[in-house]
């Protein structure tokens, strides 16, 4: 909702920013939240009872860092470039 938002109010910021900047971020939001769901629902429902899940990460809950740090970067450059002059 917040993208067609964007996408609606903001009609002439640049199309890098819109399609790359915007759009992108929403997909590593997207991506996020699927790795993180089906990371609980691994370790919590597929793996019940079975304490040795615990003793290594599995890719999608490796994944999360990865994520985390770029949704935030692009958050940082999307900051500085709409402050800036």
């Amino acid at each position: 909702m917040q993208v067609y938002i964007y996408h609606r109010n903001f009609p002439k910021d640049p199309r890098w920013m819109k399609f790359g900047l915007v759009d992108g971020m929403w997909l590593l939001e997207l991506a996020h939240t699927i790795c993180e769901f089906y990371g609980l629902y691994y370790l919590t429902v597929s793996r019940y009872g079975d304490p040795t899940v615990f003793l290594a990460f599995t890719p999608e809950v490796a994944a999360l860092p990865f994520f985390d740090g770029l949704i935030a970067m692009l958050g940082g450059c999307h900051s500085t470039w709409t402050v800036t002059p």
